[in-house]
């Protein structure tokens, strides 16, 4: 007797705001322990070799990029990806095809080579004095997801099915929760429609601090909430840390002309966002997160928290924090982009359980594709993607 087949997994839904373009590798999150379970097992499945960390991992395990120096000079390689060709291309889903044996092949064709530059200063002495006060310091996958976007934006023909449809995320508004030093920040805001930064005060301030630095500039209105930190006096042109800029061939002949970001100034909004106060707030005055659809316009189309994910204690504070600026609406609801890396199984499972069962929602939760996510420098993504909606 055959055993019965597996039934088919749920369709995904469309995106409510079509922001995120959903592939067919996306899965609906419909239990907690089946999604980690299903993350976990994929990662041990893989290979070392493929899920090393190339970074200089001493954070314990957390996921800082470095926490040992004060100032990062970051380059993210946006090298144009390999054109498809009868030896790369996969037939109906298969693996690709090898060369026959005897064929060379072919060099690569003479081009440019883009590199985007920036520059990250850390407060280590908040991170050392202030025991739980990550935020001071960068977390590398805020650099992976930076590294992905961009090079999705730079390169729009080679990924057939980004993560975010261009021509929306080019008019959105976003909101990050727990910006830590800004790199998302700086990155991002030249590619939406309007970015807002949220921490709290002192990380604020840091955040401030990356933007100037690499010629982004802060909205008028959110100046005063960190005026106490002065801008930098040493701001030349050619010391601009965020640029574009050509690598040099082997023969050390680059291509003359410097190819730049568009003159274009974006600007940042900071916002003051404490998950503990609206927590509280939240236990105080139930009624303010209504479970039925508002008619309340989303002031944000997308909420952001890149790597929040790390202590039980801030669970059901972000939570109660998604609740807040994730609008219910028929139409008119934004929807919230969690990105984390898979460490402590335990603390993920209790976040997605609490965020399913939130009595706000009812929840829908999608996990984005390994495709779409991207991966390590060549490795294996120790991390996930999760939108989610009302």
């Amino acid at each position: 007797m055959s055993s019965p087949s597996p039934p088919f997994p749920t369709p995904v839904p469309k995106c409510p705001n079509d922001l995120f373009n959903f592939d067919d590798q996306c899965v609906l999150v419909e239990d907690a322990d089946e999604e980690i379970m299903e993350l976990y097992m994929s990662l041990a499945s893989t290979s070392p070799e493929t899920t090393e960390l190339t970074i200089d991992d001493n954070s314990g395990g957390l996921g800082f990029l470095n926490s040992n120096e004060s100032i990062l000079e970051i380059t993210i390689d946006l090298t144009p990806p390999l054109p498809l060709s009868s030896s790369n291309v996969p037939v109906n889903g298969g693996s690709v095809h090898k060369r026959e044996r005897g064929q060379k092949k072919k060099p690569p064709q003479n081009r440019s080579v883009d590199n985007v530059v920036v520059k990250v200063q850390q407060d280590l002495g908040m991170l050392k004095s202030k025991k739980g006060d990550t935020g001071s310091v960068l977390w590398r996958s805020s650099l992976h997801l930076s590294t992905q976007l961009i090079r999705q934006s730079t390169y729009p023909t080679s990924y057939p099915r980004p993560i975010f449809n261009s021509d929306i995320l080019g008019k959105s508004s976003i909101l990050e929760l727990g910006s830590g030093t800004g790199l998302l920040a700086v990155l991002l805001s030249r590619l939406c429609g309007r970015y807002t930064s949220s921490d709290r005060l002192e990380n604020l301030k840091l955040v401030k601090k990356n933007c100037e630095i690499n010629g982004i500039g802060i909205e008028d209105g959110s100046v005063s909430l960190v005026s106490n930190i002065e801008k930098d006096k040493d701001k030349e042109k050619e010391n601009r840390l965020l640029k574009v800029k050509p690598n040099e061939n082997k023969s050390g002949q680059g291509h003359s002309k410097m190819t730049t970001i568009p003159e274009i100034r974006p600007k940042v909004n900071l916002e003051e966002i404490d998950w503990i106060a609206i927590s509280q707030e939240r236990k105080s005055h139930p009624e303010r997160w209504p479970s039925s659809p508002t008619q309340e316009k989303a002031e944000y189309d997308l909420i952001l928290a890149v790597d929040c994910i790390y202590n039980e204690y801030l669970v059901q504070p972000l939570i109660d924090a998604l609740a807040k600026y994730c609008k219910k609406g028929k139409g008119e609801g934004n929807v919230v982009w969690v990105v984390v890396e898979l460490r402590s199984s335990d603390v993920l499972t209790l976040f997605l359980e609490k965020w399913l069962t939130d009595p706000s929602g009812p929840w829908t939760i999608v996990r984005l594709s390994e495709k779409m996510m991207g991966h390590w420098d060549n490795r294996k993504a120790r991390w996930v993607g999760w939108v989610g909606w009302r």
